[in-house]
C-alpha cells in the first residue's frame, strides 16, 4: 500500500456475506446448466469476461451487497439510482441507501426501503424472503431502527427483529442452517445486554444467544460461520480478544459457544489497530478467506486458511490495499487496490497503476517470494497462489476520501459482481454497481488491447529474400494467450504464419515472423491478433522489399518456417557481430578467445568457434534487454571435446559481465552430460543420462512449456524432462551463448564459458514439437532420428527423469520422424470404426466394430439416420453426452469427421471429443464453433471436475453451415502422455499438428472410454442446430 489517504475507521464499512457457496467454473455434461469453457493461460482456471456489462447506477457509494436468486441486493450510502447509460442526474429514481436490480440483465427493481444513515452491511435470510440491514442509521423506512433491522425481499417493508445495537453495525451473517444472525461491529451493547463488537441472535426465538466474546478495541468488520457449522470466524481492526493476542489479532476463530479456538490464525499475518485491519472474512469447503488492508505494510492481501489449525493454506501476498473477497471454485475474487503482485509472480509495481478487481487461483501454486517493495513484512516461503489475467479498469471516485473504486464483490454459478464508488470501468461511464458473466454468457468483446494502429509492426530485409517483421506481443483484459496471425498482400487468403504468445501485460516479449519471399520482391505485411473467442484486432500494413542475392540456406528456411523468433547461423567469418536473422537482435561476441569461420554442421557456412579456458573466456549476448519468455525453445549445435564443461545458452541479467540472475540455461557438466536449469525462486534441473563430448556435432533443444513443463532433446531424441518444471524466474534480460555464471547449479562444471564450436542457434517463443525437432535434425545431418538405445550412465534426477523417459523419446521419434505419422491414420485394425449406416432413434446403437454407444446425458438427443450420427443441439444451455464401450488400448489415434447444418449464433457450440476417459477424468478436445470469430480447438486435461488447458489454437479460415470438418486426436502412452491434435476442412489433411503435448497426470494412465460431448452456449439463438457425425475411426496409435 503506497497510496497516501484518509481511511478512517469510520468509512470502512461494507461485509459482504455469501449465501452457499459460489461457483463459476465449467460443469459437467449432467449438471443443469454445463459451461464447457477454454481454460486460462498454463492450465489456470477461467475467469469471468472483463467486459463490463450495462448495469444500474448509484450516485454514492456501495458498501455491501448480497445475490438472493436473479437479484443483487446493495447498500451504502446514496439518495437516487439510475439506468446503465444514464449520466449523473438524469433519469434518476431516488433510493435511501437500498436498491436492488436483475443480475441477468443489470435492470433497477422497485425495491426501496429508506435509512436516515449509512447502510454499512446485509444478509438473506437463508430461504432469501428476509434482509437484514447493519449499520449507522437510527431509522428504517420512518421507524426507528437502533443500526440494525430487517425488510421483506419482496417489497423493502419492515420484517421483525428483536435486536437494537448501541453502537455502529459493520457485519452481518446468516449461519449456513438459517437459524442465526451474526452482528459485527463497534457496540458494547445488543438490546441493553453487553455485548463486545460481536454478538448472534436466534432468528427463530429473535432473542440473543450465548455467543458473547468480547473483543479487547477497535471493531469488528466480517464475520462468518463455517459451512459445516462447526465454528465462526471474526476479522477487523481489533488487536485482541479477551487479552489474547495470538491468536486474536485482526483474525479470530471461535468454537460455536463463544471460547477462543487456540490455534494460528494470527500467528503469520498481523495487521490491527488504527491502521490496519481484516476486512473481510468468508467460507466454503476448502476454508476460510481473509482480506486485508494495512497503512503500516504488514499485509494487504488475500490469504486461505485451515479453520482448525488457523494455518495459512496460501496467500496472495500483492501490495495494495483488499477490501472484500468472493471465493467462486476454482477461483477467488477480490475487490482491493493491488499494485504490486511479483511477490507472487504476478504483475509489478509500474507508476501506480491499481488493480481494483483481481482474481486468484484458489490453491497454493507456489511459494511467496522476497520482498520486491521496501516498508513490507517479508512473507518470503509461505505458500502463494497464483494472479490470474483478469484485469477491468476502474475510475476511482472520491466520495470515501480514499480515492478506491471497489469496496464489494459477490456473484452467483453465472456473474461477478463489484459495488463502491467507481465512476466508470473500461473507460466507460458506470458508476458504483457493475457485472461481469461467465465466459459462455459473455460478450467477449475485450480482445487485445492495443488496437488497429496503436499495435505497432516494423518490417525489414536482413538478407536475400528474407522478410522479417517485429512486433511486441499484445495484451488482453481477460485472456493471456493470444494468437497471432501474419498475413502477405491480403486478408483473404491464409497466414504466411502463425503463433500465439502467453504474457501479462506487464512481460510482454518482442516477437516476430520470417517470409521467404522472391529476392528483390515488394510485398505488404499485416498480423492480426486474436484471443480464444475470436475477439480481434489487426495492425497498420507495412510494406517491405525482401533483398536482392543469394537465399536462404535450406536449414535456414526450416527454422523461419518454424516460427523462430531470433536465428544466429554464425555464417560470418570475421568480426564480433552475429546477425540475427529475425528480429535484429544481432549477437556481440565478448573476449578474446573465440575464432570465427569455423566449418559448419550444414557442410556449407561457417560456425563460431569458443576457445575459452579459466583464464581467457567469451561469450555471445544479445545487445537490447528484454523480457524473459514464459514458454520457448532455444536450440543449438554443439561439437565439443572438453572436459571441464561450460554454458552453452541461456538467459542472463548481464550483456557483458556474469549474470547476477541466470535462468532457462543448458550448459554442459564435466562428464559431457547436458542439463537444463531453471531458477523459478529455486534451482530445477533435468539431465541428460548420455554424455556428449565426444567431438561430434549434436543438436540440443531445450524447450520450457507451462503446461507440459521442461524438455531436452538432443539428436533429435527426448534425453530429459520434467512435467513439475513449468516456470521460470521472470526479470529482464539477454540471451548468452557460450558463458555465463554457474555457480551453485547442480553439477557445476570447472569452466563457466564452454571450449566448443556452436552454429545454427535460434529461439522460438512456443516450444517446438517432437517431430519439428526431428525435421531440423534431419535438415542439418540428412539423417532420419536414431532411436535412442541409452546407455548405463545415470547423474542425479537426470537419471530419474531422463532414464523415465528413454522409452518415451524413442517412441515419439520412431513414430513422428521416421515417416509413421505423418500424413494420415496407421493402416490396420480399427479398435473403433462408425460409418453410421443404420437408422436409431434414442441413441446411435452398435458401431460397425467397437461395440455399442451408450448416451449418458439426453438420449432423445442422438439418432442415426442411415448416413451420419446426430446429435440436436436445441437451443442455449443444451446439452448432450454419450461413451463408446471401453477402448483397450492407451495409445490411440483418432478421426472424427462432423459437420453443423447451421453456424450458431453468440459464443455458439462447444463439441468436445473424449480421448480417453477414465474413472479419475478424461483428456478431450473442445472445438467451439460460432458465428463470432473462426472455430478454437483447445485440448485439456479433465480431473475430479477441474478443466486444465494443454493448448489451443484458431483454425485460419470462419465455419460455414454444412462445411465438413475434421479432428484428429492422438493419444499416445500411458506413463507419460504424448496427445496431438488438428482440425482442418476439406479433404486435405495439414501435415502440422496444431497442438503437440506432454501431460504427466497419472490418474489418467490406463485405457478408457471416448465420447462427444455437445453443449450451445447460453447467448446462442433458440433455433436447434444439429451436429451430423459423419464417421469416427479410432485405430492403434
Amino acid at each position: 500500500m503506497k497510496l497516501p489517504r484518509r481511511l478512517l475507521s469510520g468509512l470502512l464499512a461494507a461485509a459482504l456475506v455469501p449465501l452457499g457457496v459460489v461457483t463459476l467454473a465449467p460443469a459437467s455434461p449432467a449438471a443443469a446448466d454445463p459451461a464447457p469453457a477454454p481454460a486460462g493461460a498454463a492450465g489456470t482456471p477461467s475467469t469471468v469476461s472483463a467486459d463490463a456489462l450495462p448495469t444500474a447506477q448509484i450516485n454514492g457509494i456501495v458498501w455491501d451487497q448480497v445475490v438472493v436468486g436473479d437479484i443483487v441486493y446493495a447498500v451504502g450510502k446514496f439518495s437516487a439510482v439510475r439506468p446503465a447509460g444514464s449520466p449523473a442526474g438524469q433519469n434518476e429514481s431516488p433510493r435511501g441507501n437500498a436498491m436492488a436490480y436483475n443480475i441477468n440483465t443489470g435492470e433497477i427493481l422497485n425495491w426501496a426501503p429508506t435509512t436516515n444513515g449509512t447502510i454499512n452491511a446485509i444478509a438473506a435470510s437463508a430461504d432469501g424472503q428476509t434482509l437484514y440491514l447493519g449499520g449507522e442509521f437510527t431509522t428504517l423506512n420512518n421507524q426507528t431502527a437502533w443500526r440494525v433491522g430487517a425488510v421483506r425481499a419482496s417489497d423493502g417493508q419492515r420484517a421483525p427483529l428483536g435486536a437494537a445495537a448501541n453502537g455502529s453495525v459493520k457485519a452481518l451473517s446468516v449461519s449456513p442452517d438459517g437459524q442465526t444472525l451474526y452482528i459485527g461491529g463497534a457496540f458494547t451493547q445488543i438490546n441493553s445486554s453487553a455485548r463486545q463488537r460481536v454478538a448472534a441472535l436466534n432468528l427463530g426465538s429473535q432473542q440473543l444467544t450465548n455467543f458473547a466474546p468480547k473483543i479487547d478495541n477497535y471493531y469488528v468488520r466480517s464475520i462468518v460461520e463455517a459451512v459445516d457449522g462447526s465454528a465462526v470466524a471474526i476479522g477487523g481492526a481489533f488487536e485482541s480478544v479477551g487479552g489474547s493476542d495470538k491468536p486474536g489479532h485482526g483474525i479470530a476463530i471461535f468454537e460455536k459457544d463463544g471460547s477462543l479456538r487456540k490455534n494460528n490464525a494470527s500467528s503469520v499475518v498481523r495487521g490491527a489497530g488504527a491502521e490496519a485491519s481484516v476486512m473481510s472474512v468468508k467460507a466454503d469447503e476448502h476454508g476460510l478467506y481473509a482480506a486485508s488492508y494495512s497503512r503500516l505494510g504488514t499485509f494487504e492481501g488475500v490469504m486461505r486458511l485451515n479453520w482448525v489449525t488457523g494455518d495459512i493454506d496460501y496467500m496472495a501476498d500483492c501490495h495494495g490495499d483488499s477490501y472484500d473477497v468472493l471465493p467462486a471454485g476454482d477461483v477467488v475474487y477480490a475487490a482491493s487496490h493491488s499494485h504490486d503482485c511479483s511477490n507472487i509472480g504476478g504483475f509489478p509495481d509500474v507508476s501506480y497503476h491499481y488493480h481494483n478487481a483481481v482474481a486468484y487461483t484458489n490453491a497454493a501454486t507456489g511459494t511467496v517470494k522476497d520482498n520486491h517493495g521496501a516498508g513490507y513484512k517479508n512473507y518470503a516461503g509461505q505458500n502463494a497462489t497464483t494472479n490470474l489475467n483478469f484485469y477491468p479498469d476502474f475510475t476511482p471516485g472520491k466520495i470515501s476520501g480514499a480515492i478506491q473504486a471497489t469496496w464489494t464483490v459477490e456473484g452467483n454459478d453465472k456473474y461477478v459482481v463489484y459495488g463502491g464508488e467507481f465512476l466508470a470501468v473500461n473507460g466507460t461511464a458506470q458508476q458504483g454497481l457493475v457485472r461481469f458473466a461467465r465466459r459462455d454468457i459473455a460478450p467477449n468483446k475485450q480482445g487485445p488491447m492495443d488496437k488497429g494502429g496503436a499495435f505497432k509492426v516494423s518490417g525489414s530485409s536482413p538478407r536475400a529474400g528474407v522478410v522479417s517483421l517485429s512486433f511486441k506481443a499484445n495484451w488482453d483484459r481477460d485472456d493471456k494467450t493470444l494468437t497471432y496471425n501474419v498475413y502477405r498482400d491480403a486478408m483473404n487468403g491464409q497466414p504466411v504464419t502463425s503463433q500465439t504468445a502467453t504474457a501479462g501485460f506487464w512481460e510482454r516479449p518482442d516477437l516476430s515472423a520470417t517470409d521467404v519471399v522472391e529476392p528483390g520482391s515488394t510485398h505488404r505485411y499485416r498480423v492480426q491478433v486474436t484471443d480464444q473467442w475470436g475477439a480481434s484486432t489487426v495492425s497498420d500494413w507495412v510494406t517491405v522489399k525482401a533483398a536482392e542475392g543469394q537465399g536462404l540456406s535450406k536449414y535456414g528456411a526450416r527454422v523461419l518456417a518454424d516460427g523462430a523468433a531470433h536465428y544466429w547461423s554464425f555464417d560470418e567469418t570475421s568480426g564480433d557481430k552475429a546477425e540475427d536473422f529475425v528480429a535484429q537482435r544481432n549477437l556481440t561476441i565478448r573476449g578474446k578467445a573465440y575464432k570465427r569461420g569455423a566449418g559448419s554442421v550444414l557442410g556449407s557456412g561457417a560456425s563460431l568457434g569458443l576457445t575459452s579456458d579459466s583464464a581467457n573466456k567469451s561469450h555471445a549476448a544479445t545487445r537490447v534487454a528484454s523480457q524473459a519468455p514464459t514458454a520457448f525453445s532455444m536450440e543449438a549445435w554443439v561439437r565439443t571435446t572438453s572436459t571441464s564443461g561450460g554454458e552453452i545458452m541461456g538467459y542472463g541479467s548481464s550483456a557483458a559481465n556474469q549474470s547476477w540472475s541466470r535462468d532457462r540455461m543448458v550448459y554442459m557438466r564435466n562428464d559431457g552430460t547436458l542439463s537444463f536449469m531453471l531458477y523459478p525462486g529455486k534451482l530445477t534441473t533435468i539431465t541428460t543420462p548420455k554424455s556428449y563430448n565426444d567431438g561430434q556435432w549434436h543438436h540440443i533443444v531445450a524447450s520450457l512449456s507451462p503446461t507440459a513443463g521442461a524438455m531436452l532433446y538432443v539428436d533429435g531424441n527426448l534425453a530429459a524432462f520434467d512435467g513439475a518444471m513449468t516456470a521460470g524466474q521472470s526479470y529482464s534480460g539477454y540471451w548468452r551463448i557460450g558463458g555465463d555464471a554457474l555457480s551453485g547449479v547442480n553439477g557445476q562444471p570447472s569452466n563457466t564459458n564452454i571450449q566448443a564450436d556452436i552454429d545454427e542457434a535460434a529461439v522460438y517463443s512456443t516450444p517446438l514439437s517432437a517431430r519439428q525437432i526431428g525435421e531440423h535434425y534431419t535438415a542439418a545431418t540428412g539423417k532420419q532420428v536414431e532411436p535412442d538405445k541409452g546407455d548405463d550412465k545415470g547423474k542425479d534426477n537426470g537419471k530419474d527423469n531422463a532414464g523415465k523417459d528413454k522409452d518415451n523419446g524413442k517412441d515419439n521419434a520412431g513414430k513422428d520422424n521416421a515417416g509413421k505419422d505423418k500424413g494420415k491414420q496407421p493402416e490396420g485394425k480399427a479398435l473403433l470404426d462408425d460409418s453410421f449406416e443404420r437408422s436409431v432413434n434414442g441413441g446411435w446403437g452398435k458401431a460397425q466394430a467397437g461395440g455399442e454407444w451408450k448416451t449418458t446425458w439426453n438420449a432423445a438427443a442422438f439418432s442415426v439416420d442411415g448416413t451420419s450420427g446426430r446429435i440436436a443441439m436445441a437451443g442455449p444451455r443444451s446439452s448432450a453426452s454419450i461413451i463408446s464401450d471401453p477402448v483397450k488400448s492407451t495409445s490411440t489415434d483418432a478421426v472424427v469427421d462432423f459437420s453443423l447444418d447451421a453456424v450458431p449464433t453468440g459464443n455458439g457450440a462447444f463439441i468436445s471429443y473424449a480421448a480417453r476417459t477414465t474413472k479419475a477424468g478424461q483428456y478431450q478436445a473442445t472445438v467451439r464453433i460460432g458465428s463470432t470469430g473462426n472455430p478454437v480447438v483447445t485440448v485439456s486435461r479433465v480431473v475430479k471436475g477441474k478443466e486444465t488447458s494443454l493448448g489451443s489454437y484458431v483454425m485460419k479460415q470462419p465455419y460455414t453451415a454444412g462445411q465438413p470438418l475434421h479432428l484428429r486426436m492422438v493419444v499416445d502412452g500411458a506413463e507419460s502422455t504424448n496427445i496431438q491434435t488438428k482440425l482442418w476442412a476439406g479433404d486435405a489433411e495439414p501435415a502440422e499438428w496444431g497442438i503437440e503435448a506432454v501431460d504427466n497426470d497419472k490418474t489418467l494412465n490406463e485405457a478408457g472410454t471416448v465420447g462427444l460431448t455437445t453443449y450451445m452456449s447460453g447467448s446462442a439463438g433458440p433455433e436447434t442446430v444439429t451436429l451430423s457425425v459423419d464417421k469416427v475411426t479410432i485405430k492403434q496409435h
